[in-house]
């Protein structure tokens, strides 16, 4: 809260940042060019794989992701 004159206090909300997104997108990214590099396939053909390993555990893409550029495990 800020005090806006005369004593009034005004809620100031910051924007949502973009950097989550920013952050989950690259993560997306380099997981796809690790399943590119092991498996040998183009972009689409790895994100592809990415979805489907989601899909088929009920996760999100994201997770998936996450998980696989932890621990370098590749699918």
């Amino acid at each position: 809260m800020r005090t806006a004159g005369a004593g009034h206090r005004v809620l100031v909300v910051d924007p949502p940042s973009s950097r989550g997104v920013v952050d989950e997108r690259y993560t997306v990214d380099i997981a796809t060019g690790m399943l590119m590099e092991r498996h040998q396939v183009s972009s689409q053909v790895a994100s592809q794989i990415l979805r489907r390993h989601a899909a088929a555990r009920r996760l999100q893409v994201i997770e998936v992701a996450r998980w696989l550029v932890a621990t370098r495990s590749l699918l």
